[in-house]
């Protein structure tokens, strides 16, 4: 379960509006069994709506929380946005009747979202990475030829082969010059 849904100021919303849950099924068999994945993702969202820490505001009793709607596809692919308890979720929302949806996963909103999610969780890495590099940090791999890897600070040294190596040559030019 992610972070619960806040405002762009920050605040928690579930404390105060009205929330949905969605959840998702590929297969119409899964619907059948005694204990569907339907309901399993459903008592998941549940359970993690009740958390004091989801309200965002420990003052505030789940009691004075309305519940949240609940809205399920059963059978039907991530792949298209063409289901029907989507579609009323959706509807809903623009309604202006739900503030704040938790799924179980982000998946079961749709397969785009989660490859959308994956592609900028690559970028986030790439940047820290970009940045780590441009502040002479080692961001791992192989070090240069003459540097060991220092893992405690993150930056590279010279290796002590390479100090003993250049101090050699360091020697022998100046010897060479007198």
């Amino acid at each position: 379960m992610g972070d619960a849904a806040t405002s762009p100021a920050g605040s928690n919303l579930r404390a105060h509006a009205s929330c949905a849950i969605y959840a998702r099924t590929s297969r119409e068999s899964e619907a059948r069994l005694t204990y569907s994945s339907i309901e399993a993702q459903q008592d998941a969202c549940c359970a993690y709506l009740h958390k004091p820490q989801s309200l965002g505001q420990p003052d505030v009793p789940p009691s004075s929380v309305p519940p949240p709607r609940l809205y399920a596809d059963e059978g039907l692919s991530g792949a298209t946005l063409q289901r029907p308890a989507l579609q009323h979720l959706l509807a809903d929302i623009a309604a202006g009747l739900i503030d704040a949806v938790v799924a179980y996963k982000i998946d079961r909103l749709s397969r785009s979202l989660t490859k959308f999610e994956r592609e900028l969780t690559g970028e986030r890495q790439l940047d820290k990475i970009r940045a780590t590099r441009r502040h002479g940090l080692w961001t791992g791999g192989t070090a240069p030829l003459g540097y060991d890897a220092r893992r405690s600070t993150d930056r590279q040294g010279l290796s002590v082969q390479a100090r003993t190596t250049l101090r050699l040559i360091a020697r022998l030019s100046t010897r060479c010059r007198s």
